[in-house]
């Protein structure tokens, strides 16, 4: 997502554990560094 002065990432991936993991992140510089504010780790309950 791009935003005036800010672009934003998200990346999602599953773990060998079968946990759904996602992270945040920003860059101010047009991507050439990236900031992480978020972070989610899920298990799905058996």
């Amino acid at each position: 997502m791009t935003f005036p002065g800010m672009t934003i990432r998200y990346t999602i991936r599953q773990t060998p554990e079968g946990r759904w993991a996602e992270i945040g992140e920003r860059s101010t510089d047009n991507g050439a560094s990236w900031t992480q504010f978020f972070e989610m780790n899920l298990t799905k309950k058996p």
